[in-house]
């Protein structure tokens, strides 16, 4: 059985699931730390609770740091997705969760045929990157917003044939229930 929820409310019983995991998702809970004690609430005694996050060093930091002048910074207490970069904070998200996390770090890039193609994929696809560029269209600057992310992904692209790889390093943390 495979649902998909509000991380910080799901409607399912508790211990009702064998596995309970989320792909870049938990991260972006507003409360993550409800987020995490959701999913170890759901997880049956045995069961798993795993989750990925992007690891500091991957090409959206280097997108980040080109567009933070474009549009408004969250609010100082806001939590980020890149705080789970740090396997150290992830192990003690899980710990604050009840749960004990072994957490790897993987490799991964993403392939385009073109940088052209990664940028249209990323503002069209990728939640994080549609609302940037939301955001700076409502406040007028959407074509500078997509010069920036087109630097942002000239610099980042490990290709040298017109294709385009970025580097995105991700962690996975597994703890048994």
């Amino acid at each position: 059985d495979l649902r998909v929820g509000n991380a910080e409310r799901l409607e399912v019983p508790d211990a009702g699931f064998d596995v309970v995991l989320s792909v870049m998702g938990v991260i972006f809970a507003p409360d993550q730390a409800r987020a995490m004690a959701e999913m170890a609430r759901a997880c049956r005694a045995g069961g798993t609770v795993a989750i990925t996050a992007w690891a500091e060093g991957g090409w959206s930091g280097q997108w980040r740091s080109r567009v933070a002048h474009l549009v408004p910074a969250p609010p100082p207490d806001s939590p980020t997705p890149d705080e789970w970069g740090d396997p150290d904070e992830v192990v003690r998200r899980f710990e604050a969760a009840g749960l004990r996390a072994t957490v790897d770090r993987r490799s991964f890039e993403f392939r385009f045929s073109s940088e052209q193609e990664a940028l249209e994929t990323f503002v069209s696809a990728a939640g994080p990157y549609v609302q940037f560029m939301e955001t700076a269209t409502r406040l007028g600057r959407a074509d500078e917003a997509r010069s920036e992310f087109r630097a942002a992904l000239a610099e980042s692209n490990e290709a040298s044939d017109g294709t385009c790889r970025l580097p995105a390093p991700y962690l996975l943390a597994v703890s048994q229930r």
